[in-house]
């Protein structure tokens, strides 16, 4: 399953040939949408018990699989193709998360772990993973409130 993350890997798929921190913008101006999703918890690190981990960016269709350099998202890969440089909304949320320690962190099995990744890579998006977010946002509601 790890061999299977790792061919996402959009700088293995490059070759190397692209330098992603000279091209992916780093927004000193953040759009709104950036600040907000991060506020709204999208951005979500998944830590499984088998050592694997890998962060997602969970939107209001799809769910999808992030690094700091790469996105599955169709925005992303247009970019590539049309530019040369990789760059979208979901990588500068991610950045923008990271940078200021708001990255959401969940812990979860290995089996679990399993079905979200195979849901993510076949449907783009994970039912599993979802009920685990919004689980996360009732209960920050509830203690708020």
């Amino acid at each position: 399953m790890l061999e299977l993350y790792q061919s996402l890997s959009f700088e293995k798929a490059a070759g190397g040939v692209i330098d992603y921190p000279d091209q992916v913008a780093r927004a000193t101006e953040l759009e709104p949408r950036v600040v907000k999703s991060v506020k709204e918890g999208r951005v979500l690190r998944v830590v499984c018990d088998n050592g694997i981990s890998f962060t997602v960016f969970i939107s209001n269709e799809r769910i999808y699989l992030l690094s700091r350099n790469s996105c599955n998202c169709p925005a992303f890969l247009y970019s590539l193709y049309k530019n040369n440089k990789g760059s979208c909304y979901h990588i500068k949320a991610f950045n923008y998360a990271e940078d200021n320690d708001k990255i959401v962190v969940k812990r979860i099995d290995s089996t679990t772990c399993y079905n979200v990744l195979m849901d993510l890579l076949s449907y783009g998006k994970s039912l599993i993973l979802q009920r685990l977010w919004l689980s996360r946002e009732r209960n920050s509601n509830s203690s708020n409130g």
